[in-house]
Parts: structure tokens; sequence; C-alpha cells
């Protein structure tokens, strides 16, 4: 299974390399880490890289003129696309096609059956913010997009109510489930031919 994993500027980031090596380590994974720049605040690149034992993509790398078009490489070598945390800036930027970093891009490039998760994590009130539900109801809409809703809880700011970044275990949980659904696709794909 080949995995991006698109870490956003939420706080949440700093779980990223516990996830990481879980899904190298534990379910032997392949992941490519696609930072944004937000998140390169909040964990470093190097940590990033050390945990999934790849070099992270970011837009540094998309735009350095090496050849490469990463964001369609990318989109064309994923079986699956996490994007965790989700903030509300990057899932409205997914929600209205926005494809202004390297993560945007690869989401907008990837082909039709790519399974998708989203993991948004934020303070409630944006969380409960019209704008951000109304983004969350275009992605939800979209085939092969699967929102993870984030849990109740002590949030950084100190409020405690819904935003929270489910557990590591959790995530990965759900990981396993949406790949059983991917499996369940291609049997039944296969045996319609």
């Amino acid at each position: 299974m080949k995995i991006v994993l698109g870490v956003t500027g939420g706080i949440a980031a700093y779980k990223m390399a516990d996830l990481a090596s879980v899904l190298v380590n534990k379910s032997a994974y392949e992941v490519q880490v696609v930072m944004t720049e937000a998140a390169k605040r909040i964990i470093t690149p190097m940590t990033m890289a050390t945990m999934s034992h790849r070099p992270i993509l970011d837009d540094t790398r998309e735009w350095s003129g090496d050849g490469h078009i990463w964001h369609i490489e990318m989109a064309k070598w994923a079986d699956m696309f996490l994007v965790c945390p989700a903030t509300a800036n990057t899932i409205t930027k997914m929600a209205q096609g926005v494809a202004d970093n390297v993560l945007t891009s690869i989401y907008m490039a990837l082909p039709a059956k790519t399974q998708t998760i989203i993991f948004p994590a934020m303070n409630t009130k944006m969380w409960e913010a019209k704008q951000n539900q109304d983004n969350i109801s275009i992605l939800e809409k979209r085939p092969y997009n699967c929102v993870i809703y984030p849990e109740v809880g002590l949030l950084a700011c100190g409020d405690t109510g819904i935003g929270k970044l489910p557990s590591i275990k959790t995530i990965v949980e759900h990981i396993g489930e949406q790949i059983i659904i991917m499996e369940e696709r291609a049997r039944i794909k296969n045996e319609s031919r």
C-alpha cells in the first residue's frame, strides 16, 4: 500500500511523526510525506523524513526545477491520500479546487478512484463555522473521499470541545477500514469482468 500523507499546519501536526512511524514500521506501508509550509513550522521535515524513510515533498522540492512534476508523480503513485491534520484552510482549498501548494495540487491531480481520508483538527468555533461545515459537506459528497470527524476533548488553545484529532491508534484503525473497503471494491470489479 502506497500512502501519501499530507501534513498541514494544525498544531496536531506534531503527532504525525508517530503516525508515519506506525504506518511504515508496523503496517509496512510505503509512506510519502507532503508538508505545507505551515506544517514545517510545527514539525521539522527532518523528523518526518526520518520516520517515513523518504525525503519529504514540499513546495521547495516541487518547484526545484529537477525535471520532476512531483504533484503529478505523487498523484499517480498513491493508492491512498491522507490529509492529517486537515486545517480549515486546507479543507477550503480542497473543497473549492484551489491548488496553490503541492498538497492541494496532488489532491486535484488524483485519479478519481484514489481513496482519500481527511482528518480535520481545529478549534471548536472553526470546526462549527458554517463556511467550514459547507466545505466538509462538499468533500463528503465526492466519491472516494472519507472525512473522519474530530473528537471532543481538550484542545491546544485550552478550550474543551469538538476539534481534537483522534489518537494515532484510531487513525490507523480508520485507515485499515478504508483499505478493506478498497480491497472489496477491487474484488467486486475483478469478479464483474
